[in-house]
Parts: structure tokens; sequence; C-alpha cells
């Protein structure tokens, strides 16, 4: 059996509504849906029309889903889903309305999702979360807040997809859980520009951390840990990447990536940071771009993590020095194309004086 059409579904005496079928927004103006729902099926938004909807839904069984397939679903203040596949598709978007607060249990999400630039718009996880879409909290203004909050302690987040912070103004993923940690799992990304913040429980990583938008700095203002499976994601263009925990404890693991942006050449004796924090431990692996002349080396501080391109340190110490001058005969006796620091193709005489010209020069 199919509903269709525009209007408003509700309960005077907060009857729930069962669906064994099919809930379908299909016209302008959209359906809204304002009782509770016992979901055993389909409640879908197709163009031009749109689905809302505010109090509980419950999903039952894997034929249970709510879609936006090329319209909207928007959850209003106080809409609560528990269970179930929720997504957009062919350009669909499923949105919580612009100040409302929205909450989900045992969910998978797909597709994309916004949490829109407005006052305390809000949504709410608990329990459990699968996310493989695209979820943009999206504050675009300096009055308005857009928030993920976890309210779970040990939640982990699952799934193949990526929170994405937009702004610095206010997006925040707000960790709310009083104690314990909440991890961003395997395969997970969160990336952007806004901040990771902590209720009492501890962030770990074992997914990705990719801060910018493009570039930028992704702040961490709760204790958090880097586990063995963690990547760290550093771009490094006109400006670069922060992972920025200053005054919060931040132990170091996993893989620390830098990626230099297309059309980008560092200079000579460049030094950048890419972490702050009360640091503990190191990165387990450097994954880091191949340079002209020289390694790209990692420097460990107290509180910071910088990385830096000296041209002709060839063993990556962070020191031009006797050493990288026995390493350059070694490359150059292998003719190994390391050894071509001239760049014209050949491993020769040329080199060994161009490797002279940037020992003599130092940094």
């Amino acid at each position: 059996h199919r509903i269709t059409g525009t209007g408003r579904l509700f309960s005077e005496g907060g009857g729930t509504l069962t669906n064994f079928g099919t809930l379908l927004g299909n016209r302008a103006g959209g359906l809204h849906i304002d009782c509770p729902v016992a979901n055993h099926a389909v409640l879908r938004a197709v163009s031009p029309g749109g689905l809302s909807m505010r109090g509980m839904v419950e999903q039952f069984g894997p034929a249970a889903f709510v879609e936006g397939d090329g319209a909207d679903v928007t959850l209003e203040h106080n809409s609560d889903i528990n269970g179930g596949v929720v997504r957009g598709v062919n350009g669909g978007v499923v949105t919580v309305a612009p100040g409302a607060e929205a909450y989900l249990s045992n969910v998978t999400s797909e597709g994309e999702w916004v949490i829109p630039s407005s006052v305390n718009t809000t949504l709410v996880v608990d329990t459990a979360w699968t996310n493989n879409g695209l979820v943009r909290l999206a504050a675009h203004a300096a009055t308005s807040n857009s928030v993920l909050q976890i309210d779970t302690q040990g939640l982990v987040i699952h799934g193949t997809g990526e929170v994405r912070l937009e702004e610095s103004f206010d997006t925040q993923l707000y960790l709310t859980a009083s104690d314990g940690t909440v991890t961003n799992g395997p395969g997970h990304t969160i990336s952007g520009v806004g901040r990771i913040y902590g209720g009492g429980a501890e962030f770990r990583n074992q997914g990705t951390l990719s801060p910018g938008a493009p570039l930028g700095t992704l702040s961490l203002q709760t204790s958090a840990v880097l586990e063995p499976t963690s990547v760290l994601r550093i771009e490094v263009g006109d400006d670069t990447d922060i992972l920025d925990a200053a005054g919060w404890s931040l132990t170091l693991g996993g893989t620390l990536k830098v990626e230099l942006r297309d059309g980008v050449e560092l200079a000579p004796c460049t030094e950048l940071y890419v972490v702050r924090g009360d640091l503990s431990g190191t990165f387990d692996t450097h994954d880091l771009p191949v340079m002209p002349q020289g390694l790209m080396h990692v420097v460990y501080l107290a509180s910071e993590v910088k990385i830096s391109y000296i041209p002709g340190d060839l063993n990556g110490d962070g020191l031009l020095d006797f050493a990288d001058y026995l390493e350059f005969l070694n490359l150059f006796d292998a003719q190994d194309p390391r050894a071509d620091l001239n760049g014209d193709g050949l491993v020769d005489f040329g080199d060994y004086l161009e490797f002279l010209n940037l020992f003599n020069g130092g940094c």
C-alpha cells in the first residue's frame, strides 16, 4: 500500500503509524510526518516533493529505510530515528532543520547529510552509528553553529564515510560522554577546520584525520590518542594543514602522511609545524613526498611536530653534514636517480658540483 502526495500525517492521541508499504513525498510542499512511525518498509522523498519528520521513527528489519531520492529528507526538532538506513541519493540530501535538535540511534547513514548554518543546529548520535556517507557541518557565519554530538561513551564511528567540519566559526564534533572514549573507527574520516570538543571523553583515532578545507586547522579540544591504524593526512600548499591540540595531551601513533598540493614547490630550508599539543610518542610511519634535492624530515619537539626540507639532506636526519656527502657518493656510484640533484635526467659530474653548492650553502 502507498500513501503519496503532500500534506501532514498525524495522530491526535499519539498513536503509532505502522508502515509495511511506502510513504512517498512526491509533490511540491512535501509530506510531513508528525506522529510516531513503526517503519518496516519505505519512507521516501522524490522530486518535486520532500519528506519531513518529527517524533520517533523506529525501523524494523533489513528492508526498512528512509530515503531522499533527488529530494530532501528534513529532520525536524525532536525527530528521533532508531535503526535502519537513512540516505540521500541522486542529489537528495538528509538535513537537520535549522535550529533543530535531531537524534539517531543504531542508524546507518548513507549519501549526503547536512547540519546547516543556524543557531544550535544539532544532530545527536547515541548507542551506535555507521556512517557510509558524507556528513557536512556547515556553519557559515560567526553567529551560527553546527554540532554533531556523540552521547555514548565507548561509541565507535564505523563505516567508510566522512564527517566534514566545513568552517572554523563553530562547527564541532562534540563528545558529551562524561568519561570513557569516543573513537573514529578504521576506514572512517574526520576532516575540515572546526573542532573536536570533549565533555570528558577521550578521543581516539583509528581512521583518518584530515585537517583543512582545503587547507587549515582542525582543533582537538580534548585529550586524544592516535592509534596504530591512524592516518593523519597533512597537505602543504601556500599554507599548511595543522592538527592543533594545544593545551591538551596528544599521544602520537600510526602514520603521518604529508602531501604537496599540485604545483607546490617548497623553498630551501622550509620548516613548518603540522601538529601542536602536549605530545608523547612518535608516529610509527612517515609517508613523505619525494623531494627534488634530498629528503623531507620530521622533527619532534615537546609541544610541536615539524616537517623540514633541507636540500642536500640525503639521509633524512635533518642535518646537512659529512654523512650526506658519504650518502651522495654511495648514490652516485650506484647511479641512483636520487643523486640527480640538478634534475637533468643524468647522474654525472654536474650533480657532484650541485651537491657541493648545496653543502656550502647550508641552511
